[in-house]
């Protein structure tokens, strides 16, 4: 092509040069400079006379033309000249000149037309031997892709004999089966030998990649619609891969695909997970685009196995039971059908093929919510469900889940990716599309379930089209009906039992505040019931890092109610701030005090009964005495009977007697009254902490100041997830910014973990806790 645009341009040049040479007389009107150049600032090479006629050469310029003059070239001034009419006396002549001038345009054409098709017929015939010539030099070289067309049948059905299953091989083997009907008159003979599909001679370094036009690989089947030139490559690849030699496959990543799948199949007999773990990463580095599933399928793996990182080692010797029912054979569904959500539990939901098939269509899901087995088989309970309910409700106003689903999905494929309707693309983004939709139906299915059980992080639920006909439209036929069918199904989902609301109050470490001010709004006046309740409630948080907190104020809401039940209640949240990272050692307010204890005494005996818990933390013998210490106390009197007789003996000293006594009782009641007096005026609760003040539990050269260690501390007592509001109290309540808190605290970390500690998500502050333990002396 370079060699014909090069010779175009040539041909171009000369014809265009050769009309520029054709020259015209004209005459000098006046006597003038010829110059060496364009313009007046050229140095003159003579004088043309007026009358004088020159030779024309180029016009170009149409103020200055170029002439030939005294046998040299210059330039004249336009002005200065006129075009003389060409004399010819012999008409004869004149003819010929007229037609040669006539013709030579033409003439130029067809020469340049004749030199292009010389040029392009040469071109073509060293174009055709280069290709016959490679051809030649590469049957030469592989001989098995010159074999003639009944030897390539032989060879490509022999191929599809590995793909049966190894009964029906054993079968073959045995020479039990002569041949294999394939539904028309010609007959397969099959033999005990296994053909060679490769060449024997095993040294050549090379082979050829047939290209294979990139397709969706869902199992080693889609190996069957290859062509056998394909296959044979396939086999030649996987050998080389086995023997840890990675070819090179130019792009055609469908052939790492299928050995991808093709791994698998082999593990289901040799059952080494080292071995296919080994494999498998080799597969991915060499081979990028098949990492990330095949991390996903040695994943699925570890879970059946049970392993846990860096166990992997001493578990290589486990294997996975599969049944005979469960092998799959070239043909059936696709591999990865397995990992569906619909195949993985259809036995253990018993759901039918009908269920199954819609929920297929989904990944598992990967929120924490549903990492509780109990929450994620509701969640898909109610997604069944509504399906049902929703395409009930379609087909009675005259259309169908599917018609819906189409009227968004197609406004996507023609406005947003502009596919011609009706073709390959076009088909495909209208299933990709449903797909979306079934997953974001089972996000807001999530949703519903997690507030209906109170965990109200909820997951976005936005499609990816930001065009507002097509959020309009997804809202109108889709989004807006199906959660009005979640919200009358909603209420009939079962109601999670004791162990998964443990997993849920540790998930969401606030989730009890909702119960417990249910607890205090039902409260009747019975304390014996209201502290059963706070202590039940209690017991399902008992993963929750912030337990003490549902004690502490349980005893401020009852301490005005019901004095015994207060102490009893603030010596549980002792107890469990004794247990928790960091000893808040929280104090009841002054006002709380004040009502709880009458005299300075009570005060100090609770104070002895608090440090003495806090030195042996025995919790009952802790709430013994505390209810102790609200008992009646009474003096005793001791009488002495000599004096009573000297009493009755002597009735004179009566009244002095009667006397002592009433000066003693008011004496008495003077220091009574003083001790109210002062116990009035303050009253504090000194607890000694037994817990010493330990070092920071930080690394040292992590330069923290007291409210990043509050600010963490609160971030560990909730799970590593905090509201953006609730942040935005704290730093309001410390004097700081939210932002300049966070982004202090990041800074500080940034040199320990080149990345961020706290990460803004949604409506949420997270910390990663691989992060947390980093920056941990523990």
């Amino acid at each position: 092509m370079k060699v014909i645009i090069n010779t175009l341009i040539f041909l171009l040049i000369l014809f265009f040069n050769t009309r520029a040479v054709a020259s015209e007389i004209y005459e000098v009107t006046s006597d003038v400079f010829v110059r060496s150049g364009i313009g007046t600032s050229n140095e003159p090479i003579g004088i043309a006379k007026s009358g004088d006629h020159v030779k024309v050469l180029d016009k170009s310029n149409t103020n200055w033309y170029k002439i030939e003059f005294e046998e040299k070239f210059g330039y004249i001034s336009s002005k200065f000249v006129r075009f003389v009419e060409p004399v010819t006396p012999d008409p004869v002549e004149e003819i010929p000149v007229i037609k040669e001038k006539e013709s030579y345009p033409f003439a130029g054409v067809l020469i340049i037309f004749f030199a292009l098709f010389l040029i392009v017929e040469i071109t073509r015939r060293m174009r055709k031997n280069r290709i016959q010539k490679s051809i030649k030099n590469f049957q030469n070289s592989y001989p098995e892709f010159s074999i003639d067309k009944e030897r390539k049948v032989e060879v490509s059905k022999n191929t599809l004999l590995r793909t049966l299953s190894p009964s029906l091989r054993e079968l073959i083997n045995n020479q039990v089966i002569n041949g294999l009907d394939s539904g028309d008159d010609s007959i397969i003979d099959v033999t005990s030998e296994s053909p060679s599909l490769l060449p024997k001679n095993e040294k050549r370094g090379f082979m050829q990649v047939p290209t294979w036009n990139h397709k969706y690989i869902y199992s080693k089947s889609d190996l069957n619609s290859a062509t056998s030139e394909q296959k044979i490559f396939y086999h030649h690849f996987k050998q080389n891969f086995l023997n840890g030699t990675s070819l090179d496959l130019l792009g055609n990543t469908n052939y790492a695909f299928v050995l991808l799948f093709d791994l698998l199949d082999d593990y289901r007999n040799h059952q080494n997970f080292n071995l296919l773990d080994s494999q498998i990463n080799s597969l991915g580095n060499n081979y990028y685009k098949t990492r990330s599933y095949g991390i996903r399928f040695l994943k699925d793996i570890k879970k059946e196995l049970g392993i846990i990182p860096g166990d992997i080692g001493r578990s290589a010797n486990q294997t996975i039971e599969i049944k005979p029912s469960d092998e799959v054979y070239y043909g059936s569904e696709p591999d990865y059908i397995y990992w569906k959500v619909g195949s993985k539990y259809k036995e253990k939901l018993g759901l039918n093929e009908e269920e199954v098939k819609l929920l297929n269509k989904l990944w598992e899901s990967t929120t924490n919510f549903c990492g509780i087995e109990f929450c994620y088989f509701q969640v898909i309970r109610l997604y069944l469900d509504a399906l049902e309910a929703f395409a009930e409700q379609c087909e009675n106003s005259g259309s169908s889940l599917e018609d819906e689903f189409l009227i968004v999905s197609d406004l996507i494929a023609r406005k947003i990716f502009r596919y011609r309707k009706g073709s390959a693309n076009y088909k495909m983004s209208l299933k990709n599309t449903s797909d979306e939709f079934y997953t974001t139906l089972f996000k807001l299915c999530e949703n519903a379930v997690r507030e209906h059980y109170g965990h109200k992080r909820k997951l976005s639920t936005d499609i990816r089209f930001s065009d507002p006909l097509i959020s309009e439209q997804f809202e109108i036929k889709i989004s807006v009906p199906f959660s009005s069918v979640i919200g009358e199904l909603i209420l009939k989902i079962t109601e999670p039992d004791e162990a998964t609301q443990k997993e849920l109050n540790a998930l969401n470490t606030s989730r009890w505040k909702d119960k417990f001010q249910s607890i205090c709004d039902n409260f009747s006046g019975d304390e014996k019931k209201f502290v059963e309740d706070i202590k039940r409630l209690g017991d399902l948080n008992a993963k929750n890092p912030s337990i003490e907190n549902i004690f502490f104020e349980a005893s401020k809401f009852i301490a005005s109610k019901h004095k015994e039940s207060s102490l009893i209640l603030y010596i549980h949240y002792l107890h469990y701030d004794l247990q928790s990272a960091k000893f808040d050692n929280k104090r009841l307010t002054k006002t709380i005090q004040k009502n709880l204890f009458k005299s300075q005494e009570q005060v100090e005996q609770f104070e002895v009964i608090v440090n003495d818990f806090l030195k042996y933390q025995n919790l009952d013998k802790a709430i013994s005495a505390g209810s102790e210490l609200y008992a009646v106390k009474r003096k005793r009197i001791k009488l002495d009977i000599n004096s009573i007789e000297e009493v009755r003996q002597q009735h004179a000293g009566t009244v002095e007697l009667l006397n002592e006594f009433l000066n003693d009782e008011e004496e008495d009641g003077e220091k009574k009254e003083n001790d109210m007096n002062s116990f009035k005026e303050e009253i504090e609760i000194h607890i000694t902490s037994v817990k010493e003040v330990s070092e920071s539990p930080f690394l040292d050269e992590i330069e923290f100041k007291p409210i990043h260690y509050s600010a963490l501390e609160l971030f560990s007592k909730n799970n590593f997830s905090i509201p953006v509001s609730e942040i935005e109290s704290f730093a309001k309540a410390n004097g700081v910014f939210r932002n300049q808190l966070i982004e202090s605290i990041n800074e500080a970390c940034f040199e320990v973990l080149d990345d961020v500690l706290i990460e803004e998500e949604e409506d949420f502050y997270t910390i990663e806790a691989m992060y947390f333990q980093t920056i941990t002396n523990k």
